[in-house]
């Protein structure tokens, strides 16, 4: 549910808006594997340290590039 795709570190959860906001199946997976590939940051999975993604930006682009790799 919801209007935006996220994964939330803290709470160790991905928030997906329902299939039929995309716009086909192909959009809803790349993004659900966009957040999945966050969500393996995790400490009892790869352990990528998240803590400054919000405050550095430099550690944020590298983030979402690992993450954009990953939906590939």
């Amino acid at each position: 549910g919801g209007s935006a795709a996220y994964y939330a570190a803290q709470r160790d959860y991905i928030q997906m808006p329902c299939l039929d906001a995309f716009r086909d199946d192909a959009s809803h997976v790349a993004i659900l594997s966009h957040e999945i590939t966050h969500w393996t940051a995790a400490p009892r999975r790869l352990d990528r340290d998240l803590s400054r993604y919000a405050k550095d930006r430099s550690d944020r682009a590298r983030e979402e590039l690992i993450a954009e790799l990953g939906s590939a």
